[in-house]
């Protein structure tokens, strides 16, 4: 998900749709994300919040899979792009733990 690209070129929409599309791509599932207005340190600011939800219909896989979510605050970014990225960094985290943990031999 890295970049060599320190700044957008420009069309922040389209690299943001492209970025979430990689995702869902590399992890074959969907992404809902959400952002809803709620008080922080006695201001309002956007709770960003993403959801990983699976494309396999197989009821085994899905229950392995779960879903997986993850949040921020927006105030603690400066760009749309940083606050995306940073809510896929630790949904792929959560992904990858999950896979790790699947991937354990069972006691």
């Amino acid at each position: 998900m890295g970049s060599s690209h320190a700044l957008s070129n420009g069309n922040e929409g389209q690299e943001l749709t492209e970025l979430v599309r990689a995702f869902e791509l590399m992890n074959s599932c969907s992404i809902a994300i959400s952002a809803v207005v709620s008080m922080r340190n006695k201001s309002q600011d956007m709770l960003w919040t993403i959801v990983a939800v699976p494309v396999e219909t197989d009821e085994q896989a899905l229950t392995a899979w779960d879903c997986a979510s993850a949040a921020c605050w927006g105030s603690e970014y400066k760009a749309l792009k940083a606050v995306l990225s940073t809510l896929l960094y630790r949904l792929d985290f959560q992904l990858a733990e999950k896979e790790f943990a699947r991937a354990l031999p069972s006691s």
